[in-house]
């Protein structure tokens, strides 16, 4: 905290403290709906800063106080993560305080904390600052989740940096450190896309990450070595005290993104029923298409009766703020008849579609030589191609031919079908 005394004590503060007070009123009224809604399916606790055990009044160093936050490197080692919240205006609350003029994108409070000293190579390691809290549940083998956070750079800083990064571990980066160099051993999952010079507004940090299970910190911070990291000065050293990079954090979000699954491709005989998709989320909307032969188009699961073999088209949309993603889109094949889809290793071609996905050219081939016809569809059913051929190989160029999910049709001369979808990277 000694290196902050002679920064966040030189702020000329408003004489006007009573203006301040009303004005922070006002940002509270106007982001607490945003701050609830914000809240719900968040596995980061206290991701908007907002409950603490101690106002951080009248100094910084105070980032525990957001409870369950914390910062890694022991606090009597070294180290001053900060916490900012209207509770104590002016000097680590309501704006102007001791890093600048920010209000908190939500709510009443924000983190702070130093990425980056440039005074030589080797001093680049060090004066690292990091914020770090246990998630409310452990991530799940495989399952995606969006994580998010928001950062604007101080006013007074005079290094901007693209390093602002988060990690996910198993366990606490807990270290003693009396330089607080940067932490080692770890990957970043996400960083910020270009170096953050922006004070005025808050920038979003965003990944989607497949979890590989048991995850249950997240950490916030600069974990590159010094010589790696890429910066610039926007400040000269005659502006300003702080020759630091300090940025400040707020409404830090993980957030599991929706299954989506349109079921697995099947055959039923004429008449007969199948159900689709699997359980559904009340904040997930749900469309189906055609909503030909379907009880409810606009259900997770809907029960299909088609009257023909039908290619079905699943698309969700997610109204949670905290996706990442908001609409994906699945499909299903269900095949009226006692013909089976490819899947299905149907006896009556032997059919192998490779390589799949494809990015060139895909291979049809069969067991038997024959007189065949391909026919290729999009996702929404729209014929795009008629290919007849002899023999029991044709190979499907087409480097034109968009990414995205695509479904085929192949017909002998007895009129024998096998239906399937590929996949063109």
């Amino acid at each position: 905290m000694e290196k902050l005394l002679n920064i966040k004590n030189l702020l000329l503060v408003s004489k006007n403290t009573t203006h301040h007070i009303r004005l922070s009123a006002i940002i509270i009224a106007l982001n607490l709906i945003c701050f609830f809604t914000y809240s719900q399916n968040n596995l980061v606790p206290n991701g908007s800063f907002e409950n603490y055990s101690t106002c951080p009044n009248p100094g910084g160093a105070a980032i525990n106080y957001a409870i369950p936050w914390f910062q890694p490197n022991d606090p009597s080692t070294g180290g001053s993560s900060d916490f900012y919240h209207i509770c104590a205006c002016p000097s680590f609350g309501c704006p102007p305080n001791s890093v600048g003029f920010q209000y908190p994108r939500t709510g009443n409070g924000y983190a702070g904390i130093y990425l980056f000293w440039d005074t030589t190579v080797i001093d680049r390691d060090k004066w690292r600052e990091y914020i770090e809290v246990g998630l409310t549940d452990s991530l799940v083998f495989e399952k995606k989740y969006c994580i998010r956070f928001h950062v604007s750079k101080g006013n007074w800083s005079m290094w901007a940096v693209k390093n602002i990064q988060a990690v996910l571990t198993n366990d606490s980066l807990v270290y003693n450190d009396n330089n607080y160099s940067y932490i080692t051993g770890v990957s970043a999952l996400v960083e910020a896309t270009s170096v953050i010079t922006d004070t005025l507004n808050w920038i979003s940090i965003e990944t989607t990450y497949t979890a590989n299970g048991g995850e249950k910190y997240l950490t916030i911070g600069n974990f590159t070595a010094g010589s790696s990291v890429i910066y610039s000065q926007v400040l000269p050293y005659s502006a300003v005290p702080n020759t630091l990079g300090y940025y400040l954090v707020d409404d830090v979000s993980i957030y599991e993104q929706p299954e989506i699954f349109a079921g697995n491709d099947t055959v039923i005989p004429p008449g007969d029923s199948t159900q689709l998709g699997t359980i559904g989320r009340p904040d997930i909307i749900y469309s189906w298409s055609p909503s030909t032969g379907l009880n409810d188009p606009n259900i997770a699961n809907p029960m299909a009766i088609p009257g023909s073999s039908t290619i079905y088209v699943l698309t969700i949309t997610d109204t949670n703020q905290l996706a990442c993603t908001s609409v994906f889109a699945d499909t299903v094949i269900v095949q009226v008849g006692f013909i089976g889809v490819d899947e299905l290793q149907n006896a009556g071609f032997g059919l192998q579609v490779f390589p799949n996905p494809f990015s060139e050219m895909i291979t049809f081939k069969t067991e038997v030589s024959d007189s065949y016809e391909i026919r290729i569809y999009d996702i929404i059913g729209k014929q795009l191609q008629a290919i007849s051929f002899e023999g029991n190989e044709h190979i499907l160029k087409n480097k034109e031919m968009l990414s995205g999910i695509y479904f085929y049709e192949m017909t002998n001369k007895k009129g024998e079908t096998i239906r399937g979808k590929f996949i063109k990277e």
